[in-house]
């Protein structure tokens, strides 16, 4: 069953819609790609990692990830946006990163600004801002 996508980004990311977020994306806007004679590609979901567990509840969401390289699991409400939580288990090196949601919002289905826009074919889209616990409070974007 296809329950969606999600991907890890910057802030940035919805902060400047021009942003790369391919897979060979480097910290680079796609304006400055255009700049230096390099024809961006059209960005895609294929290479997002698959939701291979999803479970909606009311306003709760529970979405699990996994990738050859990690697992993760995303729960967040949409009428608390602040009271959500994530896991990031990682393969190599062993770690595990947690955090917190700050902010929840709701991808509207006609939405046409680039990454976010690449959510509308699914039921559910929501783009979710989330912190880390560690003490830099790095900010990271979770699509799903």
């Amino acid at each position: 069953m296809n329950y969606g996508v999600a991907r890890f980004m910057p802030i940035e990311c919805l902060d400047d819609p021009n942003w790369g977020v391919g897979r060979d994306a480097r910290k680079t806007s796609l304006v400055e790609e255009y700049i230096s004679g390099n024809t961006p590609k059209r960005q895609t979901v294929t290479d997002w990692p698959k939701v291979c567990e999803a479970i909606c509840r009311g306003n709760q969401f529970v979405v699990e990830l996994s990738t050859p390289t990690f697992k993760a699991m995303l729960r967040f409400f949409t009428d608390k946006p602040d009271a959500g939580d994530f896991e990031i288990h990682y393969q190599h090196p062993h770690r595990i990163k947690k955090g917190r949601t700050l902010k929840v919002i709701a991808v509207p289905s006609d939405e046409t600004q680039e990454p976010v826009s690449l959510l509308v074919p699914y039921e559910y889209r929501y783009a979710i801002i989330t912190a880390d616990d560690d003490r830099s409070k790095a900010r990271n974007k979770r699509l799903d």
